[in-house]
């Protein structure tokens, strides 16, 4: 079973009003385990470009990033392919948030502050947007995992809870759980998430090349085999062409004399 399609679909919308650092470098660094009142050494960077890579790249075709959060970016909610060294690393070293951490400029030396939590909560407060939905992030990190036919909405919560290591006093300053209300519509479904439904509701990636080939929509024939006139309209998925021997379903040979006709019609095929 998979996180069903209109749960992820509506995930962009819920997590619409929050600054991206509480669904990124908050991660990273909760993931990385980074420490409280003292700096190690963390390749922050390279840390978050990696998890961009595997949370936020519905379209290996293009460079940037997906993010669900708001963004100041021309690109709407695309983020550049260097957002872990430039915007993120600016919103971290600089602004309000950069005193969530301990840092040395021009080193890869990082920890949190002892108040972080506080400075986090405040930015929260400042921003107006409430505290950030757990169970709407869980649905857009977990968006392609399997789940078992009994999961539930809290199931989702206690994973990432447990995955990003999220401490009681983060979950109750930054995080809202109540879930009851989100139970109402279906959680799972059997049919596989796949980023490609994704593509088709959101703008499209900045830069992506397009995709070779096409899909048959539709073909004609004329004079060719056992029929004068022969249409072709292609189910969405799936078609299937039945029928006794000899009724030609399957034509072996064209003879060179047919191929000019086959040429002549082949602006009857169209593509998708």
């Amino acid at each position: 079973m998979y996180i069903a399609f209109n749960r992820v679909e509506e995930c962009l919308e819920r997590l619409r009003p929050f600054h991206p650092f509480f669904g990124q470098s908050f991660l990273v660094c909760k993931a990385g385990k980074l420490p409280i009142g003292r700096a190690i050494s963390f390749p922050i960077n390279s840390k978050e470009e990696e998890f961009f890579r595997k949370y936020y790249k519905p379209d290996p075709r293009s460079k940037h990033f997906f993010t669900p959060f708001r963004t100041s970016s021309r690109a709407g909610r695309w983020l550049s392919s260097k957002y872990a060294s430039s915007g993120s690393q600016k919103t971290r070293t600089q602004g309000d948030l950069a005193k969530a951490f301990i840092h040395t400029r021009g080193t890869d030396l990082w920890g949190w502050s002892k108040d972080y939590v506080r400075v986090l909560r405040d930015k929260l407060d400042r921003d107006r947007a409430g505290r950030v939905p757990l169970f709407w992030l869980a649905v857009w990190l977990f968006r392609e995992r399997q789940w078992t036919a009994g999961t539930k909405p809290e199931h989702l919560v206690d994973a990432l809870l447990k995955e990003f290591h999220i401490t009681r006093e983060e979950h109750s300053e930054l995080f809202q759980t109540p879930v009851a209300a989100e139970a109402s519509e279906p959680l799972l479904d059997e049919e596989r998430y796949t980023d490609e439904r994704l593509l088709e509701i959101v703008e499209p990636a900045p830069g992506a090349a397009p995709e070779e080939g096409g899909t048959l929509r539709f073909l004609e024939l004329r004079g060719v085999g056992p029929a004068n006139l022969l249409s072709f309209a292609p189910a969405e998925r799936l078609s299937i062409i039945t029928g006794d021997n000899g009724l030609g379903k399957t034509f072996r040979r064209v003879s060179t004399s047919l191929r000019p006709v086959v040429m002549e019609f082949s602006e009857h095929i169209h593509l998708r």
